[in-house]
């Protein structure tokens, strides 16, 4: 069973070769690296206060391992169009879409289309 930071390295590798990883797919991609993870299961990650969805469907430990990934100081979480996920055949979630987030937060879940990318370094 990978660590944590093993799952964390190995996002932040895809992210500096390829560019960037939607959110979406990176529960899958990180499936076929470490076919010993258990990727699927009933946990939904987002924000509870602004009814904000990034992930759905994930088992407790992707869910833990995600925690890892969006605390590194490597990685930064920015919006994606949603053609994105259309070209890449990510999961897209029978959501609304959440473009421009009220005061106060959504009323009902939206899905927020995200990507992960690296973190710039000022100076």
């Amino acid at each position: 069973m990978p660590t944590n930071a093993e799952i964390t390295n190995a996002t932040v590798e895809i992210v500096r070769r390829e560019g960037d990883l939607l959110v979406t797919a990176w529960p899958g991609r990180m499936g076929l690296l470490f076919p010993s993870l258990e990727v699927n299961g009933n946990v939904t990650w987002g924000d509870e206060a602004t009814n904000v969805v990034f992930l759905m469907g994930i088992s407790e430990r992707m869910a833990e391992a995600w925690r890892c990934v969006c605390r590194d100081e490597r990685l930064d979480r920015a919006l994606a169009s949603i053609m994105c996920f259309y070209v890449d055949g990510a999961p897209i979630y029978g959501l609304p879409i959440g473009k421009r987030l009220p005061k106060g937060g959504y009323k009902e879940p939206h899905w927020v289309p995200t990507r992960l990318v690296l973190r710039r370094v000022a100076g």
